[in-house]
């Protein structure tokens, strides 16, 4: 099989209506208002600044780069189709594309793949659902888990040369796989470099590429959905979806550019730290020591997500403990497996500073906005009893990977790595947030 070169993509996906606000949008109408104890707002509501870029960006130049080689990946994994090239086709297949899928499961594989033709726009009238096609295709690879990987290869065939039409259809049905089932290393750079290379040209396949990024930092999926309408739903999240709990800073920052274009922070870390500057977090002694209510405090992460209020009203330290879970649920963490090595020479050298400016622009802005709250908290330790080495101990350990043979001397790197940082790091361009920067976009 010969992989041509991409089309590039025609019609995009049809404009996002104009959002609803969700709960932090209209709580952080009035906390801007007035400043939080933790900062001094100068700026006026018509000196916003620039807006936030769209990160998604970063992603398709990352993962476009990367040093694929498909011709290699094809001798090696995958089958000889004699029907049809490795492009957009309305033609059968007779077996599995990958090698590594079993016989019995192999003449599944081939079946399935009418079921994705027509999900990718080619009729057939072999392929019959009462639910849809979309959930035909979850429920059979949720009965057949060994066929993941062959499913995103049916898919990553059919977005190849695709008409637009047909472009659309395929990266839905790719969106709902990168949220739901996570491919294995053996297809995951090759997988992410195709998507890449169309979202170079498709706006929609940025949103798919945030999701299949996220789904494979955190090596499976970080929110489930169990409901068929909820499933089906997922192809319009790239519009509708306002999640701000075990999603990547990617997607938050992405529905953030239509509803809070100059805000250089996550909205709801703006929240939920301007409320517990606002409920007395700067006079509580041992505060972000205690555990809060785990069961009131996934209640509140489940309503966040949901555009509910969760922040009225709640306990100090749910609230705190709140904010150790957002950072803690970020899928991968801010500072990722992949970069231990990195990060352990970065600490042990006194170059933890040159580690975080090399981070990626939105982890990095969420690091920033963390040093400078530390900062002011800290400067508050006669009452609070937490000085700067107390709140790196306390927030140290939801920042990094957990991976480690040896968690003692993990960590003191923890905290070594936040206090570096909050000795010396130019945060700046990002805390305080400017009362401007929180408007809304009308």
């Amino acid at each position: 099989m010969r992989l041509p070169s991409l089309a590039k993509a025609g019609r995009q996906p049809p404009p996002p209506p104009p959002p609803k606000p969700t709960a932090d949008e209209s709580e952080s109408e009035s906390s801007s208002s007035s400043s939080s104890s933790s900062s001094s707002y100068s700026s006026s509501e018509n000196s916003a600044g620039p807006e936030v870029p769209d990160y998604s960006k970063d992603l398709v130049a990352k993962y476009s780069a990367l040093n694929v080689n498909f011709a290699e990946f094809e001798k090696k994994n995958m089958t000889k189709q004699k029907k049809d090239s490795f492009e957009y086709s309305d033609k059968a297949i007779d077996t599995a594309f990958l090698l590594n899928v079993k016989k019995p499961e192999a003449r599944l594989a081939a079946k399935n793949y009418k079921l994705v033709m027509k999900l990718t726009g080619i009729s057939s009238s072999a392929v019959k659902g009462t639910k849809g096609e979309l959930i035909d295709l979850i429920k059979f690879v949720q009965e057949n888990p060994s066929l993941v990987d062959e499913i995103y290869v049916e898919l990553w065939k059919q977005t190849i040369k695709a008409p637009a039409a047909s472009l659309t259809l395929g990266l839905n049905a790719l969106a709902t796989m990168a949220t739901m089932f996570c491919p294995s290393e053996l297809i995951r750079p090759y997988l992410l470099n195709h998507v890449a290379k169309v979202a170079q040209n498709n706006e929609y396949a940025r949103f798919v590429l945030i999701r299949l990024d996220t789904i494979c930092a955190a090596n499976g999926p970080t929110i489930v959905y169990r409901e068929d309408k909820d499933i089906i739903a997922i192809q319009g999240h790239n519009t509708t979806a306002y999640l701000n709990f075990n999603v990547s800073p990617f997607e938050i920052f992405w529905h953030q550019r239509r509803t809070r274009p100059w805000c250089p922070i996550p909205v709801c870390m703006y929240m939920m730290i301007d409320a517990i500057n606002q409920n007395g977090g700067r006079q509580r002694n041992g505060i972000f020591r205690t555990t809060g209510n785990k069961s009131r405090i996934d209640e509140l992460a489940r309503k966040s997500n949901a555009g509910e209020e969760y922040l009225k009203g709640e306990n100090l330290d749910d609230i705190s403990a709140l904010l150790k879970k957002w950072l803690r649920d970020i899928p991968g963490k801010i500072i990722p497996l992949p970069l231990a090595e990195e990060w352990t020479k970065a600490v042990n050298s006194n170059s933890s500073i040159a580690f975080a400016e090399s981070l990626d622009n939105p982890s990095k802005c969420i690091l920033k906005y963390l040093v400078g709250f530390i900062r002011d908290l800290a400067t508050c330790s006669s009452q609070t009893d937490m000085d700067a080495q107390a709140l790196a101990n306390a927030f140290g350990p939801h920042l990094t990977f957990e991976d480690d043979p040896d968690p003692i001397s993990f960590q003191n790197r923890q905290r070594s790595f936040l206090l570096q940082l909050i000795e010396g790091w130019d945060i700046g361009n990002i805390y305080p947030v400017q009362s401007s920067q929180l408007r809304r976009r009308h």
